[in-house]
């Protein structure tokens, strides 16, 4: 039941009180963001206990403390404890890698659509040096806070954010794969990209065990939508953090 208006507090049009009130306050000077060196530390010996290599360990660390800092101007994340950031953004956004990169063979561009804070697609930019990324984030104040940790981890000019709407921008560009999480459901995603789906190779779905209802939803559109079967892959997380469903697309070109 929604909460009653409160008419307790002072009456907005009585006459203000006192010296500074007619004025009101003084504003506060903006905080600046404060970086975590212990949090970076935490994040790299997570890494490692989980067989991360000692150097990726390490960007991957300092991407998590840049994403800290970030969210504390701007809601990018929830999880922002050491382990939280450790398991489900960094190792979670590995579990693609061996469908991104089958026999070692990286793709030479990929897009994350939808980048949100920069998950999966920087963790994935860190651990595949070869990759063009191109972030894609159509909301701005997020796409400039991503942009900034881009470009203090070097990651730019092989890295992008491109703050623009997918179906817009792969009118005029093509990428080899799309990896998406948390944008919306199996069908909506694949009503969204069908129009443009000459311009990617592959699709790679980030979802959660819970997948099957969204995916007997879409079973009867995507033939229509342009889409073959998907392939599934499933990989169980470290420290209980659930099981992640990795859906791959490819795209019919008739």
């Amino acid at each position: 039941m929604p909460r009653p208006p409160d008419h307790s507090g002072p009456d907005p049009d009585a006459h203000p009180a006192g010296p500074d009130a007619a004025g009101g306050a003084a504003p506060r000077p903006p905080r600046t963001p404060a970086p975590s060196p212990e949090l970076r530390r935490d994040v790299a010996e997570i890494l490692v206990r989980a067989a991360v290599a000692q150097p990726l360990a390490a960007e991957l660390a300092h991407f998590c403390e840049l994403l800290a800092v970030e969210n504390q101007q701007i809601n990018l994340t929830r999880i922002t404890d050491a382990e939280g950031m450790a398991v489900r953004h960094v190792l979670d956004s590995l579990t693609a890698l061996p469908v991104l990169a089958p026999k070692g063979r990286p793709p030479g561009t990929l897009m994350d659509l939808g980048a949100g804070g920069g998950v999966p697609g920087i963790p994935l930019a860190l651990a595949l040096p070869e990759t063009r990324v191109v972030l894609l984030e159509s909301r701005g104040r997020k796409a400039a806070a991503v942009e900034r940790i881009v470009e203090q981890l070097g990651l730019a000019p092989r890295v992008a954010v491109i703050p623009e709407r997918a179906e817009s921008w792969l009118e005029d560009h093509s990428v080899d794969v799309i990896v998406t999480r948390a944008v919306g459901n199996v069908a909506k995603q694949l009503t969204l990209l069908s129009p443009v789906r000459k311009a990617f190779d592959r699709l790679v779905m980030y979802k959660g065990p819970a997948v099957d209802e969204e995916l007997d939803d879409a079973r009867p559109a995507w033939p229509e939508l342009g889409f073959r079967e998907p392939e599934r892959h499933e990989i169980d997380l470290p420290h209980d953090a659930g099981r992640r469903v990795l859906l791959c697309w490819r795209p019919r070109r008739r």
